[in-house]
């Protein structure tokens, strides 16, 4: 129910109409037009957290064998924001953006590449940080 909530804020937010009657093509270069300021990195921000949001759900219950969860679900999610941009293009006041098909990804993989890493430095399941060997 979590996830469905998410895809269908994701979806609502997106496909909205803005506030000008003009509509645009995609940007193909990524990160263009998020660099100009705070409120820029805030939406790279917000654009990334529905989906690690989604990659901690489906973490929870993935199989022991979680990588070809983690890696269909990145194509998914590849495929699923570049049709919705794609969409934005007719849609008035809308400017899409190739930039919030990468953060998406991103935002699903970056949780599974962080398990993995645990799991191979043998830290999984650890509720603390290692020790540290200079100060016992």
């Amino acid at each position: 129910m979590a996830a469905l909530c998410l895809c269908s804020a994701f979806l609502l937010e997106a496909l909205q109409t803005g506030s000008s009657a003009v509509t645009k093509g995609i940007n193909w270069i990524p990160f263009l037009g998020h660099m100009k300021s705070i409120m820029d990195m805030v939406d790279l921000v917000a654009t990334a957290w529905p989906f690690a949001a989604l990659a901690y759900l489906a973490l929870s219950f993935a199989p022991p064998n979680a990588k070809p969860v983690a890696i269909s679900g990145a194509i998914l999610i590849a495929i699923t924001t570049l049709v919705v941009e794609w969409l934005q293009q007719s849609l008035p006041g809308r400017y899409p953006d190739i930039t919030d098909v990468v953060i998406a990804t991103l935002g699903w993989s970056l949780p599974w590449v962080y398990l993995s890493a645990i799991t191979k430095s043998g830290l999984k399941g650890q509720t603390k940080a290692p020790p540290n060997p200079k100060y016992p």
